[in-house]
């Protein structure tokens, strides 16, 4: 028998701690964004938080969560290894090849970023696009990432 994941998906780039000043992004966003994510925990799911902008300003906030209950997904404003940094070993990470790489990279830059966030990131981590992938990336870069994710 399979174990079948629950995850909840929270589109939170309006919500970001960049747009607000301090005391009223915990007033107003962060007091309801811990309020659904507990309730979420609480059915059994997984909180997945889509992070669009920079989040470095409140990844503090996340450690309030029980380890293992939530996924952390950047779209390549937040740095990826300030993620790690912070919540590394309290949550999985996800991300994090930027549209701009599908679309104006090349193969081989792909390939060698997706396979350096591989094993930088270590376990707990999901490769995977910044958010999107574009309308207009190269399928030849999508390729060099499921590559990269392949080992191959």
């Amino acid at each position: 028998m399979s174990t079948v994941y629950l995850g909840v998906f929270i589109a939170m780039g309006r919500g970001c701690p960049d747009f607000y000043n301090p005391k009223l992004w915990e007033k107003f966003v962060w007091k309801n964004l811990k309020k659904i994510t507990d309730a979420i925990i609480e059915t059994g799911a997984a909180a997945s938080f889509h992070a669009d902008s920079n989040w470095k300003r409140g990844l503090d906030y996340f450690k309030e969560f029980p380890k293992g209950t939530c996924v952390f997904e950047t779209d390549g404003t937040t740095d990826i290894y300030k993620i790690k940094e912070k919540l590394g070993d309290r949550m999985c990470i996800k991300g994090d090849v930027q549209a701009s790489k599908f679309a104006l990279g090349t193969p081989d830059e792909v390939y060698d970023y997706s396979s350096h966030l591989i094993k930088d990131m270590g376990p707990g981590f999901i490769l995977s696009s910044g958010c999107d992938i574009p309308a207009n990336a190269k399928i030849e870069n999508v390729k060099a990432m499921i590559s990269a994710a392949a080992g191959k």
